[in-house]
């Protein structure tokens, strides 16, 4: 499995992006340290924060790609709820995604704590929130794009030892 394109989109939450009143500087990040990567963009949105916009976004692409890339509304704002519309969705919660990117951004400011974000799977899809800060987002990717791939390849049926076991 390790051959194929791995497939991800973006799908951006914001109010003030979504009405034209600011630019969505995350969006050419993320599409940056992706490729960089070895995956390839499948799709982008640009949704406000209401919770029916991403519901269906999420279900329009699902089974259309291999990770899901929300950003914004992660935080105590009365309109994030980018992490409580997630856990509604996920099937299957990925705690150590969420512990480490909670680790590493908190070794660079205090204020990571207030972050709520929830990574997960649903059907054959691995789905992440990210912050709206361009630095959070770029520290936040960063951490997990070195097991993303494996991940997905788990998820999806792979079938080989995640180690060398030693007899």
């Amino acid at each position: 499995m390790k051959n194929r394109s791995y497939l991800y989109s973006i799908i951006t939450l914001s109010d003030k992006g979504y009405s034209g009143e600011r630019e969505d500087k995350n969006h050419p990040l993320i599409r940056s340290l992706m490729q960089e990567n070895g995956f390839d963009l499948f799709d982008y949105i640009l949704i406000p924060d209401e919770k029916d916009y991403l519901i269906d976004a999420v279900n329009n692409l699902k089974d259309k790609c291999d990770v899901i890339l929300t950003n914004g509304g992660t935080g105590l704002s009365p309109r994030d709820i980018t992490p409580d519309v997630t856990l509604e969705l996920i099937e299957k919660r990925l705690y150590g995604f969420e512990s480490l990117i909670m680790r590493e951004s908190l070794n660079e400011t205090p204020f990571a704590a207030l972050s709520r974000a929830v990574c997960g799977t649903i059907g054959k899809t691995i789905i992440i929130n990210l912050p709206g800060s361009p630095d959070a987002v770029k520290s936040n990717l960063s951490t997990i794009i070195p097991i993303l791939k494996h991940a997905i390849d788990k998820l999806q049926g792979d079938m080989s030892d995640c180690a060398d076991i030693k007899k």
